[in-house]
Order: C-alpha cells, then sequence, then structure tokens
C-alpha cells in the first residue's frame, strides 16, 4: 500500500495569556490508501485538532501534513479551498445540515462545489436514506442526520473521508448501522479516517488504529492488537 497521509512531527500550539498548551505534541502517522484508520482518546486528548488539521481547517505550528506527497500546511487559502472541495469529505459532530433543504437538496447542494459529482439519489440509496429523500432534516432520527451527512461528504468522489465522532449521542442500534455504512464506504475504495470516543466499536472495524493521549500518539498498531493491548482495555475499553 502507499501512503495517501503522512503527519510528521506535528505540533499545534494555543497560547492563552503566559499559558502555552500544544494539542498536538509532535504527532506522527501514516494513513495508506485505501485504508481505514481511526484515531481514539478521551475528550480532550487533540483529536479533533488531528481532524481539522488533516480537514485544512487549521494550521500546524511546526511540522508537514503530507497528502498524496503534497505538503498542505504550506498551502495558501486558494488552494486549501481546492483540496476541501475536491479531496476530503468532512462528516461533522452537529452535521451542519441546511434545515430547510430536504434530504435530496442537502446533498444536491454539494455537487455545486464538485467538479464530478455523484448522483444524488444514488449516493442517498448507498446510505440507507432512499425512502427520505424528500424529508427535512428535523424530520429524521439522530442516526439518519448522520447518513444524511455523509451522504453529502461522498458526492465530491473524496479520495478520503474525515468522521467526527460519528457514534456521538446515537443508541447502540444506530451506531451499529452507521458503522455497517462507513465499513461499507471503505470497501468501495474511499480511505477513512475516524477520530472515536466508542473505541470498542471503532477497533472492532478498523484496519489500524492510534492513541491520543495528551497530544502525543502513545499506542499505534493492527486494530484488533491495539483493542487487546492491556492499557487500552483498562482505559477504553472497560
Amino acid at each position: 500500500m502507499s501512503a495517501l497521509i503522512e503527519f510528521k512531527n506535528i505540533v499545534k500550539s494555543y497560547t492563552m495569556g503566559d499559558i502555552t498548551i500544544n494539542a498536538s505534541d509532535g504527532v506522527n502517522f501514516i494513513v495508506n490508501r485505501g485504508e481505514f484508520v481511526v484515531i481514539v482518546g478521551a475528550s480532550g486528548a487533540g483529536k479533533t485538532t488531528i481532524l481539522n488539521l488533516l480537514g485544512g481547517m487549521d494550521s500546524p505550528t511546526s511540522g508537514s501534513i503530507l497528502v498524496d506527497g503534497e505538503n498542505i500546511a504550506l498551502y495558501d487559502e486558494k488552494k486549501l479551498t481546492e483540496y476541501r472541495r475536491n479531496d476530503i469529505g468532512f462528516v461533522f459532530q452537529f452535521y451542519n445540515l441546511v434545515q430547510n433543504l430536504t434530504a435530496l437538496e442537502n446533498v444536491e447542494l454539494a455537487s455545486q462545489i464538485s467538479q464530478k459529482p455523484l448522483d444524488a439519489r444514488n449516493v442517498l440509496e448507498r446510505v440507507g436514506l432512499a425512502d427520505r429523500m424528500m424529508n427535512f432534516p428535523a424530520q429524521l432520527s439522530g442516526g439518519e442526520q448522520q447518513m444524511l451527512a455523509m451522504g453529502r461528504a461522498l458526492m465530491s468522489r473524496p479520495k478520503l473521508l474525515l468522521l467526527d465522532e460519528p457514534s456521538m449521542g446515537l443508541s447502540p442500534i444506530l451506531v451499529n448501522e452507521i458503522f455497517e455504512i462507513i465499513k461499507e464506504i471503505n470497501k468501495d475504495g474511499v480511505t477513512i479516517f475516524l477520530v472515536e470516543q466508542n473505541a470498542n466499536k471503532a477497533l472492532s472495524i478498523a484496519n489500524r488504529a492510534y492513541v491520543l493521549e495528551t497530544g502525543k500518539i502513545t499506542i499505534s498498531g493492527e486494530a484488533s492488537d491495539v483493542a487487546n493491548n492491556p492499557k487500552v482495555r483498562e482505559a477504553y475499553l472497560g
């Protein structure tokens, strides 16, 4: 497998008065093309910071973020916009759906900024919303809104799908449905990068995993090996 993403000694610092906090503190990792990779960690560990850096929503204080061999940390705003538009799909924690548009219209909206968009109806079928196309977001359950957000993110045929805590606030049954859809998307060839507090579920379906603690990668390896690590079992799997 060839590397799609390489984080090289990434530091992201925030200064508050006289205090400097490193949300990412020398982070290194690789995501290979076609992989399903998860970062697990407690709230405040720095998971969302890494996701925002990879998604071109923020810039590192130092270090390199290579995507297909190009250092996006050096991109200007125009190139970052093109990167976000054409190379990645981003599913946020709170969905960011347009409330006065139907599910179909929300997905079609994404096609307006895509170079080669997929067919919106086919995408909604793919994420399990074939019979909910004409419903508004407020008429959808939390799980269905998450599915809709994933469908919208897929419209641009992204190389990489970024997901921020997709299980948050959902029942166990809906979590299972969401993760099955994510797994099927990965089988179709889309590289998946997931940050998740539900370590048990994420580690059961990912290829590889990294554990993030206070801005540092402390454990890495095959997801099954990470799941069996005694420290991980004690801290995250109960």
